[in-house]
């Protein structure tokens, strides 16, 4: 696909731009979110004001979803 092609010769901060004026194109209307994003966001709010959030720093959050990719 050559758009594909075309994007990974870009650099870093040239796709985050590209991938950032992409997002601003999208109608909110054309891209729904599925119920279950509702059912997240209302479960991660409810542990945040009950206070059963657990919080960490992105570079520990990263690690920590790399290594639970890499054992699925």
């Amino acid at each position: 696909m050559v758009v594909l092609d075309t994007f990974r010769r870009l650099s870093a901060p040239e796709r985050l731009e590209l991938l950032e004026a992409l997002w601003s194109e999208m109608d909110e209307a054309q891209v729904a979110s599925p119920a279950w994003h509702k059912e997240a966001l209302a479960e991660s709010l409810a542990d945040f004001e009950t206070g059963r959030a657990e919080f960490s720093d992105w570079n520990e959050a990263k690690k920590r979803l790399q290594r639970d990719l890499l054992n699925s």
